[in-house]
């Protein structure tokens, strides 16, 4: 029951940091995909307190699409590249794929918009643009509430080496 609970509450968060969050100007929009899922992050090595280099690695499986196209219910990413991070806010740019279950993928270049890590847990929020494959063009808005087990790990040597969480993926034009 915790668990349900926990995940319950963490979709709800992440849900209302897509809808809230001002990532691009009013406009009249169309959704063609909307995905909810979960993902892993990796950190090597792990992030502290203090800002170092490392290689961020992120797996996650979309298996809660509502999508323009019928023929896509699911999908998955696997993105990863340097950055200098640490367990505090943070910001940066990169660029990301889905493969989705019908053999499509969708690119898309992203900024993360807001990074918070409160008590253990790191809330982000990314905005961007297809710029290859199914949905090209679209704008991309997108949250993760991310857990960790290891809550005092950001102030050890060894840091904070992965986390986990709900994530939301929005392509709309």
């Amino acid at each position: 029951m915790r668990t349900f609970v926990l995940t319950a509450a963490a979709v709800t968060t992440v849900a209302a940091a897509t809808a809230l969050w001002p990532a691009s100007p009013a406009r009249a929009t169309t959704t063609h995909i909307a995905c909810a899922g979960t993902s892993t992050v990796s950190y090597s090595p792990g992030i502290t307190d203090m800002p170092r280099p490392v290689r961020i690695v992120t797996d996650a499986v979309f298996g809660s699409c509502v999508s323009s196209d019928p023929t896509i219910t699911g999908g998955t990413t696997h993105a990863g590249g340097p950055a200098t991070i640490g367990c505090g806010p943070a910001a940066g740019t990169g660029t990301s794929r889905i493969d989705w279950n019908n053999g499509q993928h969708s690119t898309f270049e992203f900024r993360t918009v807001y990074v918070n890590r409160p008590a253990g847990q790191t809330l982000i929020v990314i905005s961007g643009t297809v710029t290859d494959g199914e949905f090209l063009g679209d704008h991309v808005d997108g949250a993760g509430l991310y857990l960790t087990a290891d809550i005092a790990g950001c102030g050890s040597a060894a840091g904070v080496t992965s986390t986990f969480g709900p994530v939301t993926r929005t392509f709309s034009s």
